[in-house]
């Protein structure tokens, strides 16, 4: 009887066992995909910060183009005035 009470709770262990290795596995497995995740975001978010750092940039060089356009601009005016009074 005692040795059915202890090959019983010996089964008992062995299943708690495998169920244990089981989920040991399956957090390991999602573990892997989690920082994979991480790993996939952390390089997306350095490209959008690249892009946005490029996009910068590009803002600055465009406001100086505009403004060197603004500063023709008013010299233009001012040759076309001058013009404008050696014609009358």
């Amino acid at each position: 009887m005692e040795q059915e009470k202890l090959d019983e709770a010996k089964k008992f262990l062995q299943e708690d066992n495998v169920k244990f290795e089981q989920l040991a596995n399956d957090n390991e497995r999602e573990a892997k995909k989690a920082g994979e995740a991480v790993t996939k975001k952390s390089d997306d978010k350095k490209e959008l910060a690249n892009k946005i750092t490029e996009l910068a940039a590009e803002e600055v060089q465009k406001d100086t183009q505009i403004k060197k356009y603004e500063d023709d601009l008013v010299i233009y005016k001012e040759h076309k005035k001058f013009l404008d009074i050696l014609a009358i």
